[in-house]
């Protein structure tokens, strides 16, 4: 446990060296006029004149240093002598320190910042950052380490950052020096056992620090080097489209579970922009990555017998177990490639010219060792109508195989469902497609297709249904696209999908 200088210390600090200063008034403040007398204030003037003039002698044009530190261990007495000027100074210290510059390494630059510096010295309450935790027993408090924008020009002022015990007034955690991200924020957990700290350096990346109040550590989230090490790959992603490259990973706090925090897996090119291309989960308790799953975003190429542009983007399923990730990996693999050399054969067989196809998907549900994920793709050529899939998969995380829907719910359970939705279902949520089906036409499609005996019952089993946090949702039928304008030559098919609740409530 670390024992906390913590910001009284510094509010002490302030006081000592003001009084310091002030108990001698024969010390003259170097170089500037005579200290006035006890009962005479220094003017504005006199206070420019005292503060301009120390700074000149803190920073000389000959002399560089990186931090404000360095500038005055080499001239202690100078950087005293502003601060003893009190509170009478800061609207000159900070009118200064507002006008510093970035990628300004002159010697006047340096000097505004050396003011900014002496302000937050004489109040450094008003430049501290504190958050506390949801039960008010800890808080998370930001302390400057540096006003040398020059350092990071974009991330501004650098903190040291850790949990302060709101009782005792010590330290809770080890400390981690950060610049704060414009974007970002604090993120506590519920039980106030942990606070994460998303911190960002503008396009070249952003990071998450956890605060472990129980094991008084701070831990940074694993990062590009540790995520590239792990997959055996580069984390880039090129835009055919846009001729651009993105390749400056950001990770971003996502979500608290039980001793586990999700973060967000993000790519931003050199001049900005972005794409999430997957998340993962970290295991407080066993510092690891437990579930990894990342976007691949490859582009696939068929080039005959007409030029075919497919665009494939699926999930990279990473999880302690090595032979459980290559499991369920290589479903997904062949699972599409088994769709895009289907469709593709058969669209381009029909399409004189093109076929352009992409799937994309979406992770529904990654907890409790299971992970569903619900896969779209579009698929037209030649100017034919667009066809729309909708597939699914649900893994078991600890063996690497597809759950069958028949291990979650019975076949009873199923048709009761399927019963209650459409009786709740407001038809007027889908006018486009009641226009052309009867609710009881689409009903009896899914209960045709969820009934153990249809033909359709190995896809329903697997590839039919997906979870999300607190949903079962179903997928049948084959209607014309109805999020699409029926008028529109590209109006072609797509399933419906019936998001059941399985508490009972109804969207």
């Amino acid at each position: 446990m670390w024992r906390k200088a913590s910001v009284l210390a510094v509010f002490f600090a302030a006081l000592v060296m003001l009084s310091s200063c002030t108990e001698s008034p024969e010390d003259p403040l170097i170089p500037g006029p005579d200290v006035p007398g006890d009962k005479v204030s220094p003017s504005e003037e006199e206070i420019a004149g005292i503060v301009d003039a120390n700074l000149a002698i803190l920073v000389q044009e000959n002399v560089v240093y990186s931090s404000e530190k360095e500038y005055i261990t080499a001239q202690p007495e100078a950087f005293s002598a502003i601060v003893a000027l009190g509170d009478a100074a800061l609207p000159y210290l900070t009118e200064m320190g507002e006008n510093i510059l970035p990628y300004d390494y002159s010697a006047e630059n340096y000097r505004r910042i050396l003011a900014m510096y002496a302000a937050y010295t004489i109040r450094p309450e008003q430049y501290v950052l504190s958050y506390p935790s949801p039960d008010g027993k800890y808080a998370l408090v930001w302390e400057v380490v540096t006003f040398v924008t020059a350092v990071d020009p974009f991330g501004g002022i650098t903190y040291s950052v850790s949990a302060l015990d709101t009782e005792t007034g010590e330290t809770a955690t080890a400390k981690a020096e950060v610049c704060k991200d414009e974007s970002a924020s604090v993120h506590w957990s519920p039980d106030s056992r942990y606070a994460a700290v998303s911190v960002g350096y503008r396009h070249s990346y952003r990071d998450v620090y956890v605060f472990d109040i129980g094991r008084g550590e701070c831990v940074r989230l694993p990062g590009e080097g540790e995520l590239e090490a792990r997959l055996e790959k580069d984390l880039t992603y090129y835009d055919a489209d846009t001729d651009e490259e993105f390749s400056c990973v950001h990770i971003l706090f996502d979500e608290w579970g039980t001793d586990t925090v999700t973060a967000r897996i993000m790519l931003s090119s050199v001049v900005g922009g972005g794409v999430e291309i997957g998340s993962y989960t970290y295991d407080l308790a066993k510092r690891e990555i437990t579930q990894l799953v990342i976007d691949t975003m490859l582009i696939v190429s068929y080039a005959e017998p007409a030029t075919v542009s497919i665009k494939a983007s699926y999930p990279i399923i990473d999880v302690p177990d090595a032979a459980v990730s290559e499991r369920i990996n290589e479903q997904i693999r062949e699972f599409i490639d088994f769709h895009y050399k289907r469709y593709a054969a058969g669209d381009v067989s029909a399409a004189a010219d093109s076929l352009d196809s992409s799937m994309q998907y979406e992770i529904a549900r990654c907890r409790e060792d299971v992970i569903s994920i619900h896969f779209f793709g579009t698929f037209a050529g030649g100017g034919a109508p667009q066809y729309v899939l909708d597939t699914a998969f649900t893994f078991n995380l600890k063996t690497g195989e597809k759950i069958s829907l028949t291990e979650l719910y019975s076949a009873d359970e199923i048709a009761s469902f399927i019963r209650t939705y459409f009786a709740e279902l407001d038809e007027s949520r889908y006018p486009t497609l009641f226009r052309l089906y009867t609710k009881d036409e689409i009903q009896q499609d899914f209960e045709n297709h969820f009934d153990p005996a249809s033909r359709y019952a190995e896809d329903a089993a697997y590839h039919s249904y997906y979870l999300t946090e607190n949903s079962l949702v179903l997928i049948a039928g084959h209607y014309k696209d109805y999020a699409v304008d029926l008028n529109s030559t590209l109006a072609g098919e797509r399933a419906f999908l019936a998001e059941i609740y399985t508490d009972g409530t109804q969207s």
